[in-house]
């Protein structure tokens, strides 16, 4: 290299080799590395990756009449199954059922894309907006505090559950801790599995590893039709689940074109038919809100 001669000509040639050198590291760093892998700042979104590969990998957690797996065949059904699908219908792009999921960690799930959205129905929570997108809610349910027949300690007020001697089932993370905290924060809450499905709450009851939770209605009839007698709704219901799917915090365009499809399943009348296969046509299993995100219909309990 040669040497500048003058300091003039010295400080003109460490501003043009400073010149190249910043121009040869913005371009790397706007572009792939050696290992072909992007930079944080040109990483692909969610909806860009759908959009590239014309496919929606979807995680999926169990609770009837959500999602259903079947135990021989591992055949999957279910209302929130159909209206998936039916989305990736209208919008042209495969639903791909990646893996089985948690209600509970589906926010981490989707931090760490193991999953581009949480295609079995989840209670809207505000507080999980925090961290997750929610889409538009396109079915909304009763909740009940639930207890064992023949326990008539909370027949007349379950307020006497909010007792640190009362053990409250709850899937953390969840509505059914939402509920607790909320109704009885005194009680002991008891944490049913992060796997856990409406299934395990019905079990817990009947084992006396909780005295109450929180639950639907189809999920209380559904055990006791198989186990007569064995549990109850008590009182009024206390609380509503407006339920949607879980998607990536901060992707407005995926969350656009999911709710888009849903405007478009619920205008058409195509959910209810769905809702149908599945449970009774009955406001205390379930309704399509209409018209804004929340019906005006409010099942919660003054």
């Amino acid at each position: 290299m040669t040497i500048p001669k003058t300091t003039l000509s010295f400080y003109l040639h460490i501003a043009v080799v400073a010149a190249i050198v910043f121009a040869i590291g913005s371009y790397f760093l706007s572009s792939q590395n050696a290992n072909g892998t992007h930079n944080i700042s040109s990483k692909e979104s969610t909806y860009d990756r759908v959009m590239r590969t014309k496919t929606l990998r979807c995680g999926f957690a169990t609770w009837y009449p959500n999602m259903v797996i079947d135990p021989n065949t591992g055949q999957k059904s279910g209302s929130s199954f159909d209206v998936m699908n039916k989305i990736g219908e209208i919008l042209n792009l495969k639903v791909e059922w990646a893996q089985e999921a948690g209600f509970g960690t589906a926010e981490q799930d989707l931090l760490n894309g193991r999953y581009d959205a949480l295609c079995a129905d989840v209670c809207f929570e505000a507080k999980r907006t925090k961290f997750t997108y929610f889409s538009r809610p396109f079915v909304q349910s009763p909740l009940y505090i639930i207890g064992r027949n023949g326990d008539h300690r909370f027949d007349n007020d379950w307020s006497i559950a909010n007792s640190g001697d009362i053990k409250a089932g709850v899937l953390r993370n969840t509505i059914l801790e939402h509920l607790a905290n909320r109704l009885v924060p005194k009680a002991t809450q008891v944490d049913i599995s992060e796997l856990g499905a409406d299934t395990d709450v019905m079990l817990a009851l009947a084992a006396k590893k909780i005295d109450i939770s929180f639950n639907n209605l189809i999920s209380v009839d559904r055990y006791n039709a198989k186990n007569p007698g064995s549990a109850k709704t008590i009182g009024k219901p206390v609380g509503t689940c407006y339920s949607g799917f879980m998607l990536p915090h901060g992707d407005q365009k995926l969350k656009y074109m999911i709710d888009g499809a849903i405007n478009e399943m619920i205008a058409e009348g195509s959910i209810a038919p769905i809702y149908k296969k599945y449970l009774p046509d009955d406001p205390r299993y379930w309704q399509v809100p209409q018209g804004d995100m929340f019906s005006k219909n409010d099942f919660n309990n003054k």
